[in-house]
């Protein structure tokens, strides 16, 4: 039997819902299927690219499921390494496209331990760097997205920014965009 992969994650019984109300069945070994291809430094970049155009199309429809399924400090890590480092223009832009939806999936109040060998806090300066320079125009909103999570993983409580702008911009990273 072949699995189908759906936009929720799956429960106990390894099938999920959509929200159009149909099932699910997304086993383990696929999502990490998808994660080894992308993981893998000399992989195949059309491979690549549409493992990555997987998880971004995921991350956009459903951000805090793409979150459950596919966030991890080694994937984010790949993702920016690709973003920086790969030949092929779409495939640098899906993996940034792919980083800054995945970190927008991550909840308000959860906070990822930072521990240099193994978690980020927040998203790498190079990624936000490469989309607003190297992968301008198209890479820019995508930059944005994560100079947004960067500053509200890093300035929750800060006196810095006013609460009805943080507020803003809570309510506008949020908004899917495509």
């Amino acid at each position: 039997p072949g699995a189908a992969v759906g936009v929720t994650s799956p429960g106990a019984d390894g099938i999920g819902s959509s929200p159009q109300g149909g099932s699910w069945q997304v086993p383990d070994a696929v999502l990490q299927a998808l994660v080894q291809v992308i993981l893998s430094p000399k992989g195949d970049e059309i491979v690549q690219h549409y493992v990555v155009k997987t998880v971004e199309n995921v991350a956009t429809q459903s951000p805090n499921v793409a979150y459950r399924w596919f966030f991890s400090s080694d994937l984010i890590r790949a993702l920016s390494r690709h973003a920086q480092s790969t030949k092929c223009e779409l495939l640098r832009q899906s993996c940034l496209a792919s980083a800054a939806h995945l970190w927008r999936g991550m909840p308000e109040e959860q906070v990822v331990p930072a521990d240099a060998e193994k978690n980020l806090a927040h998203p790498e300066p190079e990624l936000i760097v490469v989309g607003l320079q190297e992968l301008a125009p198209q890479g820019v909103p995508h930059a944005l997205q994560l100079i947004a999570q960067v500053l509200l993983r890093t300035l929750p409580q800060s006196p810095l920014l006013p609460s009805r702008l943080l507020d803003e911009l809570l309510r506008v990273v949020s908004e899917a965009r495509y």
